[in-house]
């Protein structure tokens, strides 16, 4: 998603708890710029927190503190393949993991430094191994 602009382009709020440990974390990657998420459907409705590398959207977390990470759908499809997210209600080419706990935030944060890996040029295939290779820890 490219930076949109359904409210006044304005920093991310403060998120709360996990969410906002994420938050903070993936503000301070090199070139990450942190906006305002505003609610779909409701401009001017604060959302939660946007992250951006340049205009292409890196992902982001809503209040409520649940990530939302576009990956495109064969990649989107192994990891809800491999129940490292969900696919949201409203598309396949997105991802979605809830941050409760400081083990939410770990996972969430290598979800969004594989989005961030992409976005710096890392091919689709070494993101399938990585994939791969943390479900295999994982069993």
């Amino acid at each position: 998603m490219k930076l949109r602009n359904p409210g006044p382009v304005q920093p991310a709020p403060a998120l709360q708890g996990p969410a906002g440990e994420l938050a903070e974390a993936i503000s301070r990657w090199p070139g990450v710029a942190a906006f305002t998420h505003w609610e779909l459907g409701s401009p001017g409705v604060v959302d939660g927190a946007e992250f951006h590398i340049g205009d292409p959207e890196l992902g982001h977390i809503h209040l409520d503190g649940t990530a939302h990470i576009p990956f495109g759908s064969a990649i989107s499809a192994l990891l809800v393949q491999d129940k490292m997210g969900r696919t949201p209600s409203w598309g396949r080419d997105w991802i979605t993991y809830p941050v409760r706990s400081s083990k939410d935030v770990q996972h969430a944060a290598w979800l969004f430094g594989l989005a961030y890996a992409r976005m710096h040029g890392t091919s689709d295939e070494d993101v399938r191994d990585r994939i791969t290779e943390r479900a295999k820890v994982a069993e």
